[in-house]
């Protein structure tokens, strides 16, 4: 009992003060977490992307302000990324914007995917982005949205014959590229995800948010974040009270609200507490350094009932094959989904976040790239090399290469150069290209809100303030929880014991 009576002041003591310094941090990461599960809110919102430090600022179309390009045969060439589409009409001219019929909000109007389209003598762009599909021909001066998409995210375009697929992450949908006024009509998509495993991190990432299981589990996530400010704000307000009166030794009248707050703390936290904690740990857990005990971890998809693969990318390889990247593995097969597409693995490694590159280069080679850099995967022998010829490693490091792959810059099946996230066009020698010129003038300089917040929420904000040290924020705030968690439930649990001794050493006296 003694011993008991000395861990469970120690454990008092550490659930009070670790709770109070980092009482902003909780109510921070409670509050931020909340609006960055529901995107959809503050995509009419922007702030100036100065707000978040120097190394956010675009140059040379770096961080996915370039995401797919497409070069014409006259030279012309368009860029979609987070700015929406612009076109230069050949080598050394400038870009202009050429968003008219895009939604206005730079949440929205991210474009992710391009796809040119000829028939009949007529060009005609297609552009997929969060808010849905849209098209343009060669000689208009607006973009038109495919209304059988509104509102659905496209993540990725192709052209198969005399069909355009349209994938978005969970589906895909298919038009006759003959078509006036495109109808895209959605496909099934029949994936088999026995023998495909995915790493703890994933699932770790897609529970601290509540996404692993539907919007239930992310509205249950939004009332645990609710919850944690409460036990915040009410854990502020019983310090303060006795202290203002220990402090200032006045005689004060009983506060009435001391009680009945003390009350709600210890009922809410002790209800609440099971899944606070595993928010708090999956955080931790999903970014460096503990990403590498998560990373261990490998689960079977299939046993996992409401999780889908999200599809990322997609391509038609030379023998008519569909290779799909997804962030929970990659699938190949029919392009009519008969039978399902089955799991392969790349002979190349992926970063974490999953392929942001996928192109094919003919004799059946696709392009493969990620933040793990550029690799290319031989689709008929099963064998990947880098861009040197060199023998691909199977495994990713969990942090990024040298390169950090944003997009390719394909011509005519031509790899001819590529977008770095964090410096811009390269060649493929990894100098500059310059006789695109960056249209700084005209550019702006603004992010959405919600990447503005998830920023913040990451900790990544802090990576110009305190350099490489960022990455053991979102760790150490995520572990002091858990111990605020565990202290004030071991207090409350040993509470109940103490409780029941004392009334029954009482009653046997």
């Amino acid at each position: 009992m003694a011993k008991l009576q000395r861990f469970f002041i120690f454990s008092k003591w550490l659930h009070k003060y670790v709770g109070l310094v980092l009482l902003s941090v909780f109510i921070f990461m409670g509050g931020t977490g909340i609006l960055i599960n529901h995107p959809s809110l503050l995509s009419s919102w922007s702030v100036p992307v100065s707000w978040l430090g120097e190394s956010y600022q675009y140059a040379n179309w770096n961080r996915f302000s370039f995401r797919d390009s497409v070069v014409a045969d006259d030279g012309s060439m368009y860029i979609a990324g987070k700015m929406g589409v612009w076109y230069s009409p050949g080598t050394n001219l400038a870009f202009e914007q050429i968003n008219e019929g895009l939604p206005e909000s730079f949440y929205l109007h991210d474009i992710k995917t391009l796809l040119a389209v000829n028939h009949e003598g007529n060009r005609r762009l297609f552009a997929g982005g969060r808010s849905g599909l849209f098209y343009r021909d060669q000689h208009a001066d607006s973009w038109l949205p495919v209304k059988s998409v509104a509102g659905v995210e496209i993540v990725d375009l192709l052209r198969t014959g005399g069909q355009v697929m349209a994938f978005s992450s969970h589906g895909c949908y298919t038009a006759s590229v003959s078509q006036a006024n495109p109808d895209f009509m959605p496909v099934a998509v029949e994936i088999d995800s026995k023998g495909q495993w995915v790493p703890g991190y994933r699932i770790l990432f897609e529970l601290h948010s509540g996404k692993l299981f539907g919007l239930p589990g992310r509205l249950l996530a939004d009332v645990a974040a609710i919850l944690l400010v409460f036990l915040c704000f009410s854990a502020l307000y019983i310090w303060f009270v006795p202290w203002r009166k220990r402090r200032f030794k006045r005689r004060r009248r009983k506060d009435r609200w001391l009680a009945t707050l003390y009350s709600y703390h210890l009922s809410v936290g002790i209800w609440i507490a099971l899944l606070l904690f595993l928010i708090a740990g999956s955080g931790a857990f999903i970014r460096p350094p503990l990403i590498l005990f998560s990373s261990i971890i490998r689960i079977p998809l299939a046993t996992l009932a409401r999780k889908t693969p999200e599809i990322l990318r997609a391509v038609i390889s030379d023998d008519g094959s569909l290779v799909l990247a997804t962030r929970d593995g990659w699938y190949k097969g029919a392009p009519n989904f008969k039978p399902p597409l089955v799991a392969v693995t790349p002979p190349v490694p992926v970063f974490g976040m999953g392929a942001t590159v996928l192109e094919p280069l003919g004799n059946n080679q696709l392009l493969v790239g990620s933040f793990s850099g550029f690799y290319k995967w031989n689709v008929s022998d099963g064998t990947g090399v880098d861009l040197d010829g060199n023998t691909a490693p199977t495994e990713a490091e969990l942090r990024p290469g040298d390169v950090m792959a944003a997009a390719a810059i394909m011509h005519e099946g031509t790899f001819a150069g590529y977008a770095d996230y964090k410096n811009g066009l390269r060649k493929l020698d990894n100098t500059p290209i310059l006789d695109r010129p960056f249209p700084a003038e005209q550019f702006e300089n603004r992010t959405s809100l919600y990447h503005f917040l998830f920023e913040l929420h990451n900790g990544r904000f802090l990576r110009d303030t305190i350099g490489a040290w960022y990455i053991l924020y979102v760790p150490l705030v995520g572990m002091a929880l858990m111990l605020v968690v565990f202290t004030g439930t071991f207090d409350w649990l040993t509470r109940k014991k103490i409780l029941f001794v004392t009334q029954k050493r009482e009653s046997q006296q």
